[in-house]
């Protein structure tokens, strides 16, 4: 048997199931739409971001939490992270499938990417085209990290289409203000949102 054949044969049958209707073409699509929303740390378009993602967990069937996070309040709490981009408002953003009690996994990621640079460095001058060239998608935030959001929403709507059922429940959050302090994950910690494991999908942690 090859490798693969290994691996699949020591699937559950649900896991296979869920694997089965993973839709990596779904995904790119997503990734692509994502990029194409200017969210850059501190700005308008990452409250954008947030709410759509909202929108994409609850057409789902996730119990979404969406919230305007208090600024002046979270500046005073003596763990505060710290900031570096000027912010006007803010949102947290976090959907739970599954029966009720503590999600034994969130998958989190944050929405905000840093600033484009020189726009002659990028193709057309569009660091928001999300064009797709050589097999790879190309924009700022491609891997830093919406396509670790991509990831994320691609695994809940598996979950949901395969229609298997989750002993525990299972949980998304979608956070801000990474690229400057993390003040999107100390918000949304503060406000109750745990797990007893965690996976940060970006590819970037060396």
């Amino acid at each position: 048997m090859t490798d693969t054949e290994v691996a699949s044969a020591e699937l559950t049958r649900a896991e296979a199931r869920v694997l089965d209707v993973i839709d990596e073409h779904a995904l790119v699509d997503k990734l692509v739409t994502m990029i194409r929303v200017p969210s850059m740390t501190g700005n308008d378009a990452e409250s954008d971001l947030q709410h759509w993602h909202a929108a994409q967990l609850a057409a789902l069937g996730f119990d979404v939490d969406t919230w305007k996070l208090d600024l002046g309040n979270l500046a005073a709490h003596p763990d505060h992270p710290g900031t570096e981009a000027p912010r006007v408002e803010g949102y947290g953003v976090v959907g739970v499938l599954g029966p009720v009690g503590i999600p034994a996994l969130v998958l989190q990621g944050h929405v905000d990417v840093v600033p484009t640079g020189d726009l002659d460095q990028w193709d057309d001058r569009n660091p928001w085209s999300g064009a797709i060239r050589h097999n790879a998608v190309h924009g700022r935030g491609a891997c830093d990290m919406k396509a670790g959001l991509a990831a994320n929403l691609a695994i809940a709507h598996a979950l949901v289409v395969s229609g298997v059922k989750l002993e525990r429940p299972f949980a998304l959050h979608a956070v801000i203000s990474e690229e400057d302090g993390g003040l999107g994950a100390f918000a949304t910690m503060l406000r109750g949102h745990r797990g007893e494991a965690a996976v940060i999908t970006e590819p970037t942690s060396g």
